[in-house]
């Protein structure tokens, strides 16, 4: 059977099935695509999470199409950043960064790398930190990511016992857990919150009055750093817990937790109203 035939039986399946065969630009998928790849993602992460071959991805972004079917272009799009990062799907690497600013992270607080060693074993990878921390390239295996996140959420809102690898820490710059968002710390372009408003400002220290009503009115909503820093105040005074919290902003209960921390809002809930 030629490749022609079977495309068009294919596409007469498609159609009994009710399947939306019609194409779509192919511009917004590049682009999406590329800022993945970009950020240290690679083609067959993207499409294991995608649900479409490897080959797919590449041919996306080197303009071997003109147009693409629109369900493949909404998987594709679908593929945030966070999410591929964290996804458990153990083939392909991801990128570096968000595990090396993890381990940067512990070691402000004083955590050596023997301690952020013995609890990434817990998720049986044996890889030590501070080759992880120091080794050239841009990616790492995602069991890899996975153990150092493992021992960072074990870790990271607790001071390590060692002054010594805090003092380091601190020459050589490295921002604490408190500066860092579990939603952005794998984006190669986010920046650490050391508590000044940086030269430029970003999307991220945007406020949407919109977006604070409708998370007051009880709304979930996708926050900015900026509106949960406005909000948590607000939603914690009413005894909210962290994880009530994050559902309404569209986040992690362990970054609010840690931008509470870090405005110096006690937590409220489970207290007498």
């Amino acid at each position: 059977m030629s490749s022609s035939v079977a495309y068009r039986k294919r596409w007469q399946l498609d159609v009994s099935r009710g399947v939306d065969r019609s194409l779509t630009d192919l511009g917004p998928v590049v682009e999406h695509l590329g800022a993945l790849l970009d950020a240290g993602l690679s083609a067959s992460r993207i499409g294991r999470l995608a649900g479409v071959s490897p080959t797919t991805v590449r041919r996306c972004v080197a303009g071997h199409y003109e147009h693409l079917q629109q369900r493949t272009a909404r998987r594709l799009l679908a593929v945030s950043l966070p999410h591929a990062v964290a996804a458990p799907v153990t083939h392909g690497r991801v990128p570096a960064v968000g595990a090396r600013r993890r381990i940067a992270a512990l070691l402000a607080l004083g955590w050596t790398h023997q301690h952020i060693t013995a609890a990434m074993r817990t998720t049986g990878t044996h890889q030590r930190s501070a080759l992880v921390l120091r080794q050239p390239g841009d990616q790492v295996e995602y069991a890899t990511w996975a153990a150092i996140a493992a021992a960072y959420d074990d870790l990271s809102m607790t001071p390590g016992p060692s002054r010594v690898t805090a003092r380091r820490a601190a020459a050589l710059e490295y921002a604490p857990p408190l500066a860092w968002d579990d939603d952005t710390i794998d984006d190669p372009a986010a920046t650490p919150n050391l508590g000044a408003p940086p030269a430029d400002a970003r999307h991220d220290d945007v406020v949407d009055d919109a977006v604070l009503d409708r998370v007051l009115s009880g709304i979930p909503t996708a926050t900015t750093s900026a509106e949960r820093a406005a909000l948590i105040p607000v939603l914690a005074a009413r005894h909210m817990s962290d994880r009530e919290i994050a559902a309404l902003c569209r986040t992690t209960d362990r970054t609010i937790q840690r931008t509470r921390v870090r405005l110096g809002v006690r937590s409220q809930w489970g207290a007498a109203a």
